[in-house]
């Protein structure tokens, strides 16, 4: 039987983090989601016992009824950035409308029409520029394009410097919604999850009773995890820090690392577990980030921790899965459709590689890009409102009267 958190429950949750900014909680509503909240991986914590803290940044936390867990928590600032940043970004308002089976093939769809839209103005941008290079001919009085109006001329300029940009961000998005099917999905299916898991859990898993936590510990949080008949008890503290309680092994099969839940054996075979017993090309214990695992102003260490275990699979697509270790989570999963994926959409959108994805720099490199996209996207709509006003007037104009008779 599923636990439900009442809103009186939400409440006495709540007052632990309004200890912290000094709040006094009250219950708002039972809501089914929020502006931050519409992606379908909040689906299974729904519905959200909505609480405010009334501390001096507006806070409010989303809490599962379901779980418990508090889901969300957000300034008034976070709020406002939500609505004018993602929520706009991906079009959601349009699943307030309740046309949200419109909304991807909108999404998709408007950033082809605007990668076409830029790279007809680089074409055009290129072919009016004339910098008089090798002694070819300028225009009038030595300009180097044939602009009067000044928002032509920081158009032209903004387009020349920003518009390979632009042109990278709009097509990485319509990739973004794997147009027919191109990409494989990145996350395994419930199915898969299931043979990755493998068999029941343990009978003493089951039959657990609670023992005394070590003293250095200060969890806020336990959980089981097993990967077939072995299971391990873990502790999660208010930082997200990780303890290993109690370990239950299987053929003697123990973790090389001695903070490690599960032992490597046990996550290789739950890995040709997952595609149906394909056998293994290689595998290594990583202890550093590459190219496709990594963290991010996305991801942070609690997501993408290390040391992690990449497992090749001998298939068709070269699957490759990175393995947590401490808990046996399938952290994240890739095949050669992916790795294109990563380099056609999240290197062209986020340019988180290399050294970019390192804060402050990848903040450094990208505020002056987007800058830059603003001002090229404002001096686009004032010319096209100038030609939409000209051409308005155009049609409408009244046409002279004829002289009278004599």
């Amino acid at each position: 039987k599923l636990h439900t958190v009442t809103p009186q429950t939400a409440l006495a949750i709540a007052q632990t983090w309004a200890k912290y900014s000094h709040g006094h909680p009250t219950f708002v509503a039972t809501i089914a989601g929020d502006s931050g909240t519409r992606m379908y991986t909040y689906n299974p914590y729904r519905p959200f016992q909505q609480i405010a803290l009334h501390d001096r940044a507006g806070t409010e936390l989303l809490i599962s009824a379901r779980t418990g867990e508090v889901i969300r928590a957000t300034t008034r600032l976070d709020r406002i950035l939500t609505i004018a940043g993602g929520w706009l970004h991906f079009l959601r308002p349009l699943d307030s409308l309740g046309l949200n089976t419109l909304r991807k093939p909108v999404l998709a769809w408007g950033d082809f029409a605007a990668f076409l839209a830029v790279l007809f103005g680089l074409v055009i941008g290129w072919l009016r520029w004339r910098p008089g290079w090798f002694g070819k001919r300028r225009y009038s009085k030595g300009r180097v394009h044939p602009y009067r109006w000044c928002w032509s001329r920081w158009h032209f300029w903004l387009g020349l410097i920003g518009g390979v940009m632009a042109l990278g961000w709009t097509f990485s998005g319509f990739l973004a919604a794997t147009p027919w099917q191109w990409f494989s999905p990145n996350r395994l299916t419930t199915l898969e999850k299931v043979r990755y898991l493998g068999a029941a859990p343990a009978d003493a898993m089951l039959d657990w009773r609670p023992t005394p936590i070590p003293a250095s510990y200060y969890p806020v949080e336990l959980s089981w995890r097993h990967i077939g008949a072995a299971a391990a008890l873990l502790a999660y503290d208010h930082d997200g820090k990780r303890y290993l309680v109690t370990r239950i092994a299987t053929n003697n099969a123990l973790p090389e690392d001695g903070n490690a839940a599960f032992a490597t054996a046990t996550l290789l075979h739950a890995s040709r577990r997952l595609l149906h017993y394909l056998p293994v090309r290689s595998y290594s214990l990583q202890r550093n980030y590459d190219a496709y695992y990594y963290p991010s102003h996305r991801h942070d260490i609690a997501t993408r921790p290390l040391p992690v275990l990449r497992i090749e699979l001998r298939d068709t697509r070269h699957t490759q899965l990175y393995i947590d270790p401490f808990d046996g989570r399938v952290v994240a999963r890739l095949d050669r459709s992916r790795q294109v994926y990563r380099w056609l959409f999240s290197a062209l959108h986020s340019w988180d590689f290399g050294w970019l994805y390192h804060r402050p720099v990848w903040d450094a490199w990208m505020l002056p890009w987007l800058l830059l996209g603003i001002a090229l996207s404002v001096t686009s709509l004032v010319i096209a409102w100038k030609r939409l006003r000209r051409v308005h007037v155009f049609k409408h104009k009244k046409p002279l009267a004829s002289p009278l008779p004599d």
